[in-house]
């Protein structure tokens, strides 16, 4: 590995770890408010409507560990699709570094076919990760119906 590989590296990885704290200092935030207004809201749920408030705290309760698990299975996707895309911009890399080596060799339809397979894989797993957002997100709008019935 050259040094200047190293330091793309590690200014990926300094860039990923901003943005992950930038996203924490802005949700913190909200989760206090939302905490509150949940504690509230049940309070007033079983002082109106009684003891059958209660089942539909535990059906809010259900959604939010349901939508808490498909977060953990989205951040396992997002983090394979991670790995698979810094080895495929490694591989690109290493395809426009060694462009005139491989044009002498005429080796440059093989290492197009290694960046398209990386491609491929990559595409494949964010697929996974945007249907199982998808799922979480319409899980998460359809929640406020789903406790009303």
């Amino acid at each position: 590995m050259t040094i200047n590989n190293n330091i793309g590296k590690s200014v990926n990885l300094f860039e990923n770890d901003v943005e992950h704290m930038s996203d924490s200092l802005t949700i913190f935030p909200d989760l206090a408010v939302y905490f509150i207004s949940f504690i509230v809201s049940c309070f007033f749920l079983v002082y109106l409507v009684g003891l059958a408030g209660l089942f539909g705290i535990g059906v809010i309760i259900t959604l939010f560990l349901f939508i808490f698990g498909l977060g953990h299975i989205i951040e396992i996707f997002e983090t394979k699709h991670m790995t698979l895309m810094d080895k495929r911009i490694g591989l690109a890399y290493q395809l426009f570094t060694n462009i005139k080596f491989l044009k002498t060799y005429y080796w440059e339809k093989l290492f197009y076919k290694q960046v398209e397979n990386a491609r491929r894989k990559e595409l494949k797993q964010l697929k996974n990760v945007m249907i199982t957002s998808s799922f979480s997100f319409s899980i998460f709008w359809a929640s406020s119906f789903i406790i009303t019935m």
